[in-house]
């Protein structure tokens, strides 16, 4: 129930089985190896959640030409072999311990980490020697360099290199252990630097034994965002469970004085070896499937699954794709399997090829390869400023944090481009800037209409020697015109009108490609609504908003939001949530004004169906603004919180300023045809205000085909009105009439509409008859001449003719039923009606037909009631069954409802009976052919 985090990339979830034991892990070999990683699953539920989501395939036909390119390149000698060099950030998620305690890991050790990626793939590792002849030739190496950042993304430097520490308590997480839809929801996107300058590594505790992950890479493909875009920008690299992350051995392959605390089996930081593998292209050995499956390099050999392969490494290891003479064993020593760290030695040189391509081509992969984050701190350019963004025009100023290493001389020039791309506008004083300032500086693309605007501020500074530059992107918001209130959406139109995610003037905004907000003809006013659809869409995590045009709250006195949700949620676990957001300063700045999940916000119980709402399950929400009188620029958002839920629905939207609210009162809300009811003004003013002075009334107001409104269909008076509603056709079914009311007093007006069910009930299923012949059944039958709409019939009993429940249903075109859970010497009443579940509707109960079941006995059934045994009785559970001989014969346990608690069969003369039942008096019984024999049974 995976979600997207753009539209090409790959979770690679790898796993760890923890032991039961209190100590904090205690993994012991298994009798069958345990499942590292879940690859196939995962894709598969990303692809079942998001059909749009890509293939292996389609990414393999994207990187197959570019890997032909270097291959050939390499073979005839041509290729220019360059160095890599990729900045490295290891986001630190600790607990609030101490440097170098718990899941705040030393310094030492993620240095250990880092030495040891490179190790691996420039195959300078101290157990290569351990790589067996047979694969020697096959090993590859890549000149690449995992490099800690010195610098950190506004270009400061870092304390210590490469290492952002954050402490989960000040972040306001929960506590860990994580889980893996938390880090990707909450964690990575809080403390993400750049992904196209910083590999980003984050080492925490995992729940769910998780050992790590990795995102796959990106291809370029038509219709896929741009590297820097989407959300896979925003949980970008590799997550590693904290045991895992670094050595406890040195370069030489000697164990350290001082160990880390590391899992024993993962403790030589092939762990990250193998997540950066993926994270630069790489897939398992095996291809994630049998021998028919393929992992798209051509040097490893076939394999039908992974190797969970420990020390001692023996030699040769399994073949389990043996393809005849001269065919290789597995490769388990190949950092892409799942043998222990220990075990592993090398990449491959298809491998490696593999690496270089995506490296060279893949988005944020190949801008990795120019960023200067891990460049010497000789000189550094960097500025602050106290704002980033904001309406026009936006005064900021900047404020220099330029420095130099204690060995070179100091800065002696500063040159600052508030517009280094050219947006254009009128920037004041100027556009460029000299000396170390601090600069203040308003931007002001107005002339420029309506929209949002980035400069790109350049800091570039010198020393007469060397030079240094910084970047950084300050959003100017030129906002459209306040539209006037009210505004008021119900979403009538039934379709996004100009094709750019509108829906009217309020905006639709997303980044699950499967979508967010959508229209539905389940609504509360009207005949449209919007919807998420939580049941099927795991939305966690995910941005899914309804933004309303810019509006301004200047001359009000009273402003309001008011809207109507229906909301159920699936579970305890799985819920969801609705949020209301006010933006400020052309929404810079967000302030929460209404926040509701689960319980606090269902209208419904908590279904695992998908939840549609009746007319009676909406409920009004209306939130009060004045805190913002008097303010302009202002925008209302209205989230989505997905939890994988259920269906979360909004209709009848309206922002006014709240002088005047109309409103009505209904005598009833629901009846049968012809239906009457008195449809009340419940209007009012705020004190000071004039009286209402017009009401305009429309008692159908969707004008819904073959509904009749008795005596008048619109009135201009306040009222009381008492309307008859009846409709043209005989067919079952539930219609919604919408009633509206517009009322003014000359100065403000508001309008009202709420719904009105007219039902058209079923017809009663006619002549109900019961009867029992002596065995413990009652078969009811009836008729139904004048099928109006049913979808079928319920049965239900009593024992006392008063209190019923339902005991079976039958399909349309079966009349009768068979009730076989009745009692021997009871009397039974039984009644029947037809039901429409699909449109809600149902019609009366038949009249109510008593029968009695005997208890006579008579022929084969006195000779079985003398022959059959049943001991002991009581016990606690455990009886034997004796019949007269071996024979077949059914068997049933009915408590004292009547009900079947246990059932089985038969065959030979005696049967030991287990029954797990609570102690109480049951009823056993035993039938053979058509005779039967009721006995009574004491569980103690």
């Amino acid at each position: 129930m995976g979600v997207p985090k753009a539209w090409v990339f790959l979770l690679l979830l790898c796993l760890l089985w923890y032991g039961s034991s209190a100590q904090k892990v205690a993994r012991e070999k298994q009798e069958a190896p345990p499942k590292r990683c879940a690859t196939v699953e995962y894709m598969q539920k990303l692809r079942e959640q998001y059909p749009s989501f890509p293939s292996d395939e389609a990414f393999e036909r994207w990187l197959a030409p570019r890997l032909k390119s270097i291959e050939e390149a390499k073979q005839k000698g041509t290729y220019k072999k360059t160095t890599y060099t990729i900045p490295v950030v290891v986001h630190i998620i600790h607990n609030g311990e101490s440097v170098g305690s718990g899941t705040n890991l030393p310094y030492a050790q993620i240095e250990s980490q880092i030495r040891v990626l490179n190790e691996d793939f420039n195959r300078t590792n101290a157990d290569k020697v351990n790589t067996p002849n047979v694969f020697l030739s096959r090993a590859g190496s890549i000149d690449i360099e995992f490099k800690l950042a010195t610098r950190d993304p506004d270009g400061l430097p870092l304390a210590e290199p490469g290492v952002h520490r954050v402490n989960r308590n000040a972040m306001g997480w929960s506590a860990p252990p994580f889980s893996d839809n938390y880090i990707e929801s909450t964690i990575k996107p809080a403390t993400i630097w750049d992904p196209t300058k910083y590999l980003n590594i984050w080492v925490l505790d995992i729940s769910g034994g998780l050992l790590g992950y990795a995102q796959f890479p990106e291809s370029t493909l038509p219709g896929l965002p741009a590297s820097g875009e989407g959300e896979a920008a925003n949980t970008d690299g590799v997550v590693i469970w904290y045991r895992a992350f670094g050595s406890n051995y040195d370069a030489s392959g000697n164990p350290i004085s001082q160990p880390f605390n590391l899992y024993p089996s993962y403790d030589r930081g092939r762990t990250t070896t193998h997540e950066v593998g993926h994270f630069l292209g790489l897939r398992h050995i095996w291809g994630d499937g049998d021998c028919s499956k393929d992992d798209f390099v051509s040097d490893t050999p076939v394999a039908s699954a992974p190797n969970y392969t420990g020390a001692p490494c023996t030699f040769p290891g399994p073949n389990s794709c043996n393809e005849g003479s001269g065919d290789l064993p597995d490769m388990f020593q190949n950092y892409m399997d799942y043998s222990d760290d220990v075990c592993m030695n090398l990449f491959t040189q298809g491998q490696i090829n593999r690496v270089e391509t995506v490296l060279q081509n893949s988005p944020r992969r190949q801008e990795l390869l120019t960023s200067n984050a891990a460049d010497p701190l000789d000189i550094y350019a960097s500025f602050r400023v106290d704002k980033e963004a904001g309406c026009a025009p936006l005064t900021v100023t900047f404020t220099d944090q330029s420095g130099v290493a204690d060995s070179e001389p100091a800065i002696s020039s500063w040159t600052w481009n508030f517009d280094a791309t050219g947006v254009g506008g009128t920037l004041t004083p100027s556009s460029t800037a000299s000396g170390a300032g601090p600069h203040t500086i308003t931007f002001d693309p107005t002339a420029l209409g309506a929209g949002t605007y980035t400069y790109e501020v350049e800091l570039v500074v010198s020393n007469g020697s060397k030079s240094a530059s910084f970047k950084k992107n300050i959003k100017v918001i030129v906002p459209a015109a306040p539209a006037p209130l009210p505004l008021v959406e119900g979403f009538e139109s039934g379709s996004i009108t100009d094709g750019n995610g509108t829906v009217g003037n309020w905006q639709v905004s997303t980044n699950s490609p499967d979508g967010g907000w959508e229209f539905t003809s389940t609504a509360y006013q009207g005949v449209q609504a919007l919807w998420v659809d939580n049941y099927n869409l795991d939305l966690r995590g995910k941005k899914v908003e309804l933004l309303s045009p810019y509006f301004s709250l200047v001359g009000t006195s009273k402003p309001q939001l008011r809207f109507y949700v229906a909301y159920a949620p699936y579970s305890t676990n799985f819920y969801d949530g609705l949020e209301v957001v006010l933006l400020t300063d052309c929404g810079a700045t967000e302030t929460v004004v209404y926040s509701k999940e689960n319980q606090q916000l269902a209208t419904a119980p908590a279904t695992t169906v998908l939840f549609t709402p009746t007319y009676d399950q909406w409920r009004e929400e209306i939130i009060d603004l004045s805190a913002y009188i008097g303010q302009t620029d202002l925008r209302i958002a209205i989230r989505n919180k997905g939890g994988y839920g259920n269906a979360l629905y909004i209709d009848g939207l309206k922002l006014y300023d709240a002088q005047l609210n109309a409103d009505i009162s209904l005598s009833a809300n629901r009846g049968r045809v012809p239906f009457t009811v008195t449809i009340s003004d419940a209007s009012s003013v705020e004190t000071g205000q004039p009286p209402i002075n017009s009401w305009n009334w429309d008692f159908n107001a969707t004008a819904l085909q073959g509904v009749v409104v008795n005596p008048y269909a619109t009135s201009s008076t306040q009222g009381p009105h008492t309307i008859t509603y009846d409709v043209e056709s005989n067919e079952a079914a539930l219609y919604t009439v919408q009633v509206k009311l517009t009322v003014s007093n000359g100065s403000y007006n508001d309008t009202k509409q709420v719904p009105l069910m007219l039902e058209v009930p079923l017809n009663v299923p006619q002549d109900l008859t019961v009867s029992s012949n002596g065995v413990p059944k009652v078969t009811c039958s009836w008729t139904y001449p004048d099928d109006n709409g049913a979808e079928g019939f319920r049965v239900e009993r009593s024992e006392d003719g008063l209190n019923f429940v339902m005991v079976g249903a039958t399909a349309l075109n079966e009349l009768s039923y068979t009730d076989e859970t009745v009692l021997l010497g009871r009397t039974y009443y039984y009644r029947v009606y037809a039901y429409n579940d699909t449109k809600g509707i149902r019609s009366d109960y038949t009249p109510v037909q008593q029968v009695r079941v005997s208890e006579t006995v008579t022929g084969v059934e006195d000779e079985l009631s003398a022959k059959v045994q049943l001991y002991p009785n009581p016990n606690n559970g455990t009886f034997t069954v004796t019949l007269p001989q071996a024979q077949n014969a059914t068997l049933r346990v009915l408590n004292q409802l009547g009900q079947v608690v246990w059932h089985g069969t038969m065959a030979e003369k005696q049967r030991e009976l287990l029954l797990d039942l609570s102690r109480g008096v049951y009823f056993l019984q035993i039938q053979l052919k058509e005779s039967v024999e009721t006995m009574r049974l004491v569980i103690e």
